[in-house]
């Protein structure tokens, strides 16, 4: 079990967030969509979804491969709920914030991660398209229902911090650690 120390400092600063994260979304949908397993109920998604990918796709598969490590740029900490303003986010990343991530990425190396990790605007252009066309290809339709879900979460979070304070909120964060 991972185990986390907060100070006094850092609880006072333990908020929820104001709403989805349009590039957690597709990181994590990037996930499911990789795998042939998986809950059930994404079946049906899976198999209508990757007729659709394009070869561009590809880049943010191996950017966020279904094990291990993925690059920490494409989630940026501004935790923004509009897409745009998520990737002009990434777009923005420091070539040394860039560099270091692709560094750290196993898999193989593609012909586009140096261009990447030097900060190239033409490949950052790239990258850019990737994450709107994935959106549109994979997420798009679905968006509604998956809004409505994470709604509904950080609404049932918010009465749990109400209701049983920080402690109760942060040891309901994975199932695993539900008591």
């Amino acid at each position: 079990m991972l185990r986390v120390h907060f100070t006094a400092d850092d609880l006072a600063r333990v908020r929820l967030a104001p709403g989805i994260d349009p590039l957690w979304e597709l990181l994590l949908s990037v996930h499911l969509l990789a795998g042939p397993d998986g809950p059930v109920a994404f079946g049906d998604w899976r198999r209508r979804t990757r007729p659709r990918l394009t070869a561009r796709l590809r880049m943010l598969f191996d950017l966020a491969p279904r094990w291990g490590y993925s690059v920490d740029f494409l989630t940026p900490s501004g935790g923004s709920t509009d897409l745009d303003a998520g990737i002009e986010e990434v777009l923005r990343t420091s070539h040394q914030r860039l560099r270091a991530d692709l560094a750290q990425l196993g898999g193989p190396v593609r012909p586009w991660r140096r261009p990447l990790a030097d900060g190239d605007p033409a490949m950052l252009r790239q990258l850019g398209r990737s994450l709107r066309e994935y959106q549109r290809v994979a997420l798009a339709e679905h968006w509604s229902s998956i809004r409505a879900q994470v709604d509904a979460d950080l609404l049932g979070r918010a009465r749990t911090l109400r209701d049983s304070g920080v402690e109760r909120l942060l040891s309901s964060l994975h199932p695993a650690t539900i008591r």
